[in-house]
């Protein structure tokens, strides 16, 4: 990769025509976004912190413990700006999607290379991907990682080396990884390898550079162990500490890739293609070391078992293998390039699957979920009936009947309720209700807790409610049957209930922590 393949991929001055022809695109993209905006019931699982936060109840989920039930903090952070102005949770998750999508292609058209052709290429790819429109809302942190990723691209593109272009490719990767931890994987390889190429440059200055990049994320944990009593997000024991063996989860995760593979074929043939051209021509792009990143993240989404939301985890490594093919030298991807756009186009809407096509009419009716066989469901055709930005009623905000029960709890004034789906309810049931989760998202001792056996839908481990349980949070002692289970909650709520900053809290962080306290049969 030399300096004059990064001045090939990025002028250094578009004329006026290409940047106004770039916007244009970008526009077109959009309006393909908008018209299949959504805002997924897992938001409003953020949304309920968010809530909780901006009405000084803490960065909680049940106010009554502290529990990281969410796996995004940066984007946590952006909600609870744009809440603390706007207080509505679905215009707000909407807006800033919309805002961070539209910044991201309009930051990729620029480093595709500033002329016409490959921003149409690029655009035109990943408008042709269900997978990443799809994901460009939701509610979720895709959008701010799929910014992300592209502002490290054009830091990787960009002329220049040394000790300052290392440091702000430390200070994205940090952000990324705080945005989403796993996500640092994508970042890994470019950032590795930069800091190689910097060897000229001291090894102490090298690593301070890197740790001064990821000081935001080196801060948060420091909270989150603080204000927590744990480093990962409470969703982190309730996916991976499931009992399941390697084995079981690696084979769901190549079942959740088939599975988003027949959701999002053209996604797909442009990922593959995509990785693999970058992989073997790496000379030939500056973002080949971006392409081993992608390719790492699918290793391991494989790797813990895939997802429930087809297509939700191919969107970031979708994003790039598109950066690395526009980023190509001209003369050998030209009619590659077309032929692969038409295969797409064609992949798309032979199976009906292009978002050039889908609206308000595809959506699902009745509001039940076609799952199939492995798990894996199109959860923006379920949800868009009802949170979806143009909808066939017009209708804004959120019309499901799991906010509707959320509703109807907090009129009751239910202080105590067992949910499985617990976003929107959650977040229309209030704070005064705290809600036991049995799949464990948002419950600290449940997930902790082994699956029950045989229960269990990929993303969804279900856990059997320990008997006194649920006395024990009526009356606020501890009320658990089992004896092994009564010590793991003794440990568990002084952790998250207990003062902050006592020895014995200290202790059961500590011991939470290293093994000391452990579920039965864990």
């Amino acid at each position: 990769m030399t300096s004059d393949v990064r001045a090939q991929v990025l002028p250094a001055a578009p004329s006026a025509a290409a940047s106004a022809t770039r916007i244009a695109l970008a526009v077109l993209y959009a309006l393909v976004v908008l018209r299949c905006a959504w805002v997924s019931d897992d938001a409003f699982i953020t949304l309920r912190t968010v809530d909780n936060l901006v009405h000084g109840l803490g960065a909680t989920w049940n106010p009554a413990e502290r529990v990281q039930a969410y796996t995004h903090p940066l984007w946590m952070l952006l909600l609870t700006a744009g809440y603390s102005v706007w207080p509505s949770a679905w215009g707000v998750a909407l807006a800033l999607s919309l805002a961070l999508s539209f910044a991201t292609v309009v930051l990729l058209a620029r480093v595709a290379g500033g002329t016409p052709g490959r921003t149409a290429l690029a655009l035109a790819l990943l408008a042709l991907s269900r997978s990443y429109v799809d994901y460009s809302t939701s509610g979720l942190e895709n959008p701010l990682t799929h910014l992300l990723i592209v502002a490290f691209a054009a830091r990787l593109v960009a002329p220049g080396e040394g000790a300052a272009r290392l440091r702000w490719l430390s200070v994205i990767a940090g952000l990324g990884a705080l945005n989403r931890l796993d996500t640092l994987l994508i970042f890994l390889p470019a950032l590795a390898l930069e800091a190689w190429r910097c060897r000229a440059v001291p090894v102490r200055t090298r690593l301070g550079t890197l740790a001064l990049g990821f000081l935001p994320l080196v801060l948060w944990e420091l909270f989150s162990l603080v204000y927590y009593g744990s480093l990962v997000p409470n969703t982190a024991y309730a996916k991976l500490g499931t009992g399941l063996g390697a084995g079981e989860l690696a084979l769901q995760g190549l079942r959740y890739l088939t599975s988003s593979a027949l959701y999002d074929p053209a996604g797909a043939l442009v990922l593959c293609v995509g990785l693999l051209l970058a992989l073997l021509r790496g000379r030939r792009t500056p973002l080949a070391p971006l392409a081993l990143g992608g390719l790492l993240y699918l290793g391991y989404t494989v790797r813990v078992g895939g997802d429930f939301m087809a297509g939700r985890f191919l969107a970031a490594p979708l994003l790039c293998a598109v950066l690395a093919l526009c980023t190509l030298e001209r003369e050998p991807v030209a009619r590659s390039a077309l032929l692969l756009v038409v295969t797409a186009l064609g992949l798309s809407l032979a199976l009906d699957a292009s978002p050039l096509t889908r609206g308000a009419a595809d959506a699902a009716s009745g509001h039940i979920m076609e799952v199939n066989g492995y798990g894996v469901a199109d959860e923006r055709s379920f949800y868009f009936t009802g949170t979806g930005l143009f909808r066939e009623d017009g209708a804004y905000g959120v019309d499901h009947p799991w906010n509707d029960r959320g509703m109807l709890m907090q009129q009751r004034g239910v202080s105590l309720a067992v949910l499985g789906n617990i976003g929107f309810a959650g977040y229309a049931a209030g704070p005064h209700t705290h809600i036991v989760d049995p799949l464990g998202l948002a419950d600290p001792l449940l997930s902790r807790l082994p699956t029950a056996p045989g229960e269990w839908r990929v993303g969804h481990y279900v856990r059997d409610i320990p008997a006194g349980y649920l006395e024990s949070l009526e009356h606020g002692r501890n009320e658990v049957r089992d004896p092994s289970v009564a010590a793991l909650w003794d440990c568990v709520s002084r952790v998250t209930r207990g003062p902050l900053f006592t020895r014995e809290r200290w202790v059961a962080i500590w011991r939470l922590n290293t093994g000391g306290c452990r579920a039965p049969g864990a």
